[in-house]
């Protein structure tokens, strides 16, 4: 549904939500959730009761231009392995570029691929569990920026921009104890680093990584990277 409905936005360029009610014949709740999730990803805007497709322009920095499936086309199972296992034990690109003979720039390249890639699943994950059981987010700042939490079983996600829906529950007692530990958790680690690019890709991978053993996460992304 949300690509049908991304694609009737991009041929009409700008639409009500009634002409797109009416054009995808569906229920109106199952349109308030497909277009908070394409806002939410950046995909289409609203104002003025009018929403708008936005046309993404690739970015041309830090391998966001790149895709992984096709990054690794280019190198052989041994050496993504090799740098699969650099990311899940922390090491840092210039020591990887040493180990693997690739430059610190593809090793970057990789990295920033592999959080993304971290990103965008729980992003997949937070939005089908927000559908179900609608949450009020707690935010917090990082380098000036906005990152916004949701817990759901015990689980802590972040996302740049919040979900706007209705009947929104707030955190439980227990939930508000998990996000206080999981928070100082992250803002410990978050102030020795200087980087203040990617905030909320490297939030998702600070959190996919803790209280995990190293073979819990090499298997997971090696999974995800399907190597």
């Amino acid at each position: 549904m949300k690509d049908k409905l991304l694609q009737l936005c991009r041929r009409l360029k700008k639409s009500t939500r009634d002409e797109l009610l009416e054009l995808l014949d569906i229920q109106e709740d199952v349109l308030n959730f497909a277009l908070l999730y394409l806002m939410n990803e950046g995909r289409i805007q609203e104002s003025n009761g009018y929403y708008f497709y936005i046309d993404k322009q690739p970015h041309k920095l830090h391998g966001k231009n790149k895709n992984l499936a096709n990054m690794c086309q280019h190198h052989p199972p041994e050496t993504i392995d090799l740098i699969i296992r650099c990311f899940c034990t922390n090491i840092a690109s210039p020591k990887v570029s040493c180990l693997t003979g690739l430059s610190s720039s593809c090793i970057n390249n990789f990295y920033y691929l592999f959080r993304e890639t971290l990103y965008t699943r729980q992003q997949k994950e937070l939005f089908n569990l927000y559908h179900l059981k609608p949450q009020k987010c707690r935010y917090r700042i990082f380098f000036n920026k906005q990152a916004y939490f949701y817990i759901y079983n015990n689980k802590l996600y972040v996302t740049s921009k919040p979900f706007l829906g209705s009947n929104e529950q707030l955190f439980s007692k227990h939930d508000i104890q998990t996000f206080k530990k999981i928070y100082c958790y992250l803002a410990r680690i978050e102030s020795h680093n200087k980087n203040e690019f990617n905030i909320h890709q490297n939030l998702a991978e600070l959190i996919w990584k803790r209280n995990k053993i190293f073979d819990e996460l090499y298997i997971d992304l090696k999974n995800l990277v399907n190597l």
